[in-house]
């Protein structure tokens, strides 16, 4: 009975309503962490110490719905949660029953389908679109296969990469017992623009935060980019050892932003959110800081370009947008202008880093690039990122 009504207060502190809190999916949920060994990942065994380390008082991030980020008649745009499946799997619903659920309690106001148009991996939380009819689904899909989607992530590393900042190319295929790897080669290759910031943590050394835009969306796309960088993500079971993963509350990895628009449309589809599960990055930190610093509020505000077959003359999303506005908005989400922002986040830290004694870590490894990662010290300008 307590860990039940430790499971009802954590989904209570998360936001969802008391009345659809029931006692029997809180007891399944309890059940799932207790006796079954993929209940808050996709990796098995290796993630058994972090599970006990987040332990039965965490239920509510097991349980945690869907939050609604952006909604129109085209389509929706969730927060999913770490340790959450796409589809239903062992002893987990799933994002997408998640959402059908709450369809019939009422709790999402949208009765009609939901289709997928992309997916996250299980262990990555963040913003994840679903088409709501088959006419949208299919032009969604387009924008990602004719690579026209921005999407920024957000990772943490406790390892520095051998560059800086760049873009790692190459040909993915699968390796032993569920990973993936990168090849020399570049016949159809993933695509992913990186840049890193040494972060001055009073509680934590050593900590870097990643910023990646990628072009491309492989499975294990960014995992696979980070860990050929020698700097895998803090708490990745598949691309970490697995001793320093246990140490982790979850795999630090985070969709932070997307925008795309469809033809036809006046504005854009897009939604920013910041992570909120994971010790490493509470946002009344340094990492709180860095974040407020790469993602303004001028991103969201910020229209998607001109598109042939919009809507209305100027067919920009946000009033008072002129043919300059559409082009400086547009910059905003550029792979350069984010770069830009990286750099600046320098003088953030500055100060700070002087009074604890500690040193940004900016300068560039000069060691060669990691086998089959090939690496651009100084990215060229990206086609629009991707499918993912």
């Amino acid at each position: 009975m307590l860990l039940l009504a430790a499971g009802l207060a954590s989904l209570r502190a998360v936001g969802v309503p008391r009345h659809h809190v029931r006692a029997s999916s809180v007891t399944a949920s309890v059940r799932r962490a207790a006796a079954l060994p993929d209940a808050l990942g996709e990796d098995g065994a290796a993630r058994g110490a972090q599970r006990a380390a987040v332990g039965a008082a965490d239920v509510g991030a097991l349980a945690r719905l869907p939050e609604v980020l952006f909604e129109d008649d085209d389509a929706l745009v969730v927060a999913k949660a770490a340790g959450r499946s796409f589809h239903a799997s062992a002893g987990d619903p799933g994002v997408l029953g998640d959402l059908r659920r709450m369809q019939a309690d009422g709790a999402l106001a949208y009765r009609g389908e939901l289709l997928s148009v992309h997916r996250l991996d299980s262990v990555t939380s963040g913003v994840l679109i679903l088409a709501k009819s088959p006419a949208s689904q299919a032009a969604i899909c387009r924008e990602f296969e004719e690579r026209r989607v921005d999407k920024f992530y957000v990772g943490l590393s406790g390892r520095s990469p051998t560059k800086r900042e760049g873009k790692v190319v190459g040909d993915m295929d699968k390796a032993r017992r569920g990973c993936y790897k990168l090849l020399r080669t570049t016949a159809n290759p993933a695509i992913t623009h990186f840049a890193t910031r040494g972060l001055p943590c009073a509680t934590r050394r050593g900590i870097r935060v990643l910023l990646m835009k990628p072009e491309t969306g492989k499975t294990h796309q960014l995992r696979v980019a980070m860990k050929s960088l020698g700097a895998p993500l803090l708490g990745d079971a598949r691309y970490s050892r697995a001793s320093d993963a246990a140490r982790e509350d979850r795999c630090y990895l985070h969709a932070a932003a997307i925008r795309l628009h469809l033809p036809g449309r006046a504005a854009p589809i897009r939604a920013v959110r910041a992570p909120v599960e994971g010790a490493a990055w509470a946002m009344d930190s340094e990492f709180g800081q860095l974040w407020r610093a790469l993602f303004p509020p001028e991103l969201e505000l910020a229209a998607a370009p001109c598109r042939a077959g919009a809507r209305g003359a100027g067919a920009q999303g946000v009033a008072g947008d002129g043919a300059d506005g559409a082009g400086a908005a547009d910059d905003a989400w550029a792979w350069s202008a984010a770069r830009r922002r990286m750099r600046g986040t320098a003088s953030l830290f500055e100060s700070v880093s002087a009074g604890r004694g500690m040193a940004v870590a900016l300068a560039s490894a000069d060691s060669p690039a990691p086998r089959g990662a090939a690496v651009d010290a100084e990215p060229r300008a990206p086609t629009m990122a991707s499918r993912a």
